[in-house]
């Protein structure tokens, strides 16, 4: 633009300087264009938008890629062609109308400039031939006229495209802008980091004066920041500030717990356990977990990113050395997939050991660190060559997750997190889906993900690391008796009950229309 602007002034000079009787041209030009941009609204009814209905087209075709398998069912392919068509029919019906307001608005500034050579050519072509003016000053006139023409269309052009990009920049400022849950994690970890502090001078205190021993299985500086307990201190969360979920709840237990919350269906077991992952915060109260300990939160719902099974299962380790194959190949074996999963594993497994062990020689001979030969997606481990131009994936992308059925990608899915080993595991409903013998199986993993601090790991080493402790939705009374702690929510009292697991009562397994049911005297 200021390129544009020095040319045009430049003409402009040359144009007073030479042939002061052409300066109205040279005025009433620009002048002209800007009363055009001005009021050309006023002049032109200006056509309705197509945004929103190319928003519609957007939203239909993504809707119905998400959704086919519904669509399909219901037999309703038909309909959603027909609503393809009329979206598409209507938002080309929109942008006729725009874009010969544009091609209007664009030839206005195209004729302006031979408009003017016409004009200036009609009024001064007597005086060049009496010898008034001369003839190169007249035809030089001519060319700054059609300079000046071309540059004040260049200059609206470019003025068209910033005005174009204003609203999507604007949208995307919007989004930019949108709030986020960065300052309250940063303000509970603070708080956590503070509380640990805080817990383990207590706990050394404790230990010092009264000669209290170190948890079973722990050592050296580890011991006192084991004993710190996981507290709900006042806590009080609602959707909405006329109703609370849960409300003044006070709780603790210690790491190394396998606790089983139940309650009525709709009395808030989802939202608790969303608030013991830092997925939601508390409007009152805090919840503390120590600030070392790593808490995963897992859905009941199995979600699968586009890649190989590997690097689906391997998502939550921080580093190529995290993960041993053979630890992998157990925790699959113990759910009963690792037959199924062997074929699209085996490639990956091979070539993680192969990198591991050449890591290994390099570091042994001179300690040169070697590039990364993973072949998960995005890396992020300090081996990969390059974070951006990742190793492709093998074996045809997400082709295999069509072949697999809804238990097996449940089960993936929780290999995944037992596969990252947090300290704090949070599962929504983990039994839900399975039979009663797949159920014991699943209860087994969570009993050993406990007892020895990660599934398949060496018992030998269970003292350097740090407790597990896991949370998880109970669909019967059954489950409750595997775990160590009971922790059942009590609708009408908004708290947590907890208790031992063989007290707890059927009640807390009924459905919620039937507690809130009123019930019939006599």
């Amino acid at each position: 633009v200021l390129q544009i602007l020095g040319k045009v002034f430049v003409m402009i000079y040359f144009v007073f300087a030479e042939n002061p009787n052409a300066a109205w041209c040279v005025v009433v030009m620009p002048l002209l264009m800007v009363l055009w941009t001005l009021f050309r609204n006023f002049l032109m009814e200006r056509p309705k938008p197509s945004k929103p209905q190319s928003r519609q087209v957007t939203s239909l075709v993504a809707d119905t890629c998400a959704k086919y398998r519904l669509i399909a069912n219901y037999f309703q392919r038909p309909l959603m062609c027909e609503l393809f068509e009329s979206h598409c029919v209507e938002l080309r019906r929109r942008e006729i109308p725009e874009e010969l307001h544009e091609l209007t608005n664009l030839y206005f500034f195209r004729w302006l400039g031979p408009v003017f050579i016409g004009s200036y050519i009609y009024l001064e072509a007597p005086q060049v031939l009496s010898g008034d003016l001369a003839l190169g000053t007249f035809l030089a006139t001519i060319a700054v006229f059609k300079d000046l023409a071309e540059n004040f269309l260049e200059g609206h052009e470019t003025l068209m495209q910033v005005s174009k990009m204003i609203a999507p920049l604007r949208e995307f400022t919007f989004f930019l802008n949108l709030p986020t849950d960065t300052k309250a994690l940063k303000e509970i970890n603070r708080l956590r980091g503070a509380m640990t502090m805080k817990e383990r001078r207590k706990w050394r205190q404790v230990s010092s004066d009264s000669g209290l021993a170190a948890p079973e299985g722990s050592a050296g500086n580890q011991a006192m920041t084991d004993m710190i307990p996981i507290k709900l201190t006042g806590m009080s969360f609602g959707y909405t500030t006329q109703r609370l979920v849960l409300s003044r709840v006070d709780q603790e237990i210690q790491q190394g717990s396998l606790v089983a919350i139940s309650g009525p269906h709709g009395s808030g077991k989802q939202t608790l356990l969303r608030l013991l992952a830092h997925e939601l915060f508390p409007t009152e109260g805090q919840v503390f977990i120590p600030t070392h300990l790593r808490v995963l939160h897992v859905s009941q719902e199995a979600y699968l990113l586009t890649g190989s099974v590997w690097h689906n299962l391997t998502l939550g380790c921080s580093s190529p050395a995290d993960i041993d194959p053979d630890r992998v190949q157990g925790i699959l074996q113990m759910l009963g997939i690792w037959r199924s999963m062997a074929p699209l594993l085996q490639d990956d497994m091979e070539e993680h050991r192969k990198m591991v062990a050449r890591f290994d020689n390099e570091e042994d001979t001179d300690g040169a660190v070697p590039t990364c030969c993973c072949s998960c997606l995005g890396c992020a481990c300090s081996l990969c060559p390059s974070r951006e131009d990742p190793p492709e994936i093998s074996r045809g992308g997400d082709e295999w997750q069509g072949q697999m059925t809804y238990t097996m990608r449940l089960k993936l899915h929780l290999a995944r997190a037992l596969i990252m080993n947090p300290e704090v595991l949070v599962l929504q409903r983990p039994l839900h889906h399975y039979n009663s013998e797949e159920q014991s199986t699943v209860l087994r993993l969570l009993r050993q993900f406990v007892d020895n601090r990660g599934v398949c790991l060496p018992e030998c080493s269970r003292a350097d690391r740090w407790p597990r402790t896991c949370f998880f939705t109970a669909d019967n009374p059954a489950h409750i008796k595997q775990s160590d702690v009971s922790w059942a929510i009590r609708p009408h009292h908004r708290d947590i009950e907890c208790s031992e697991p063989d007290t707890v009562s059927q009640e807390y397994f009924i459905r919620r229309s039937d507690y809130e049911r009123p019930q019939s005297k006599g």
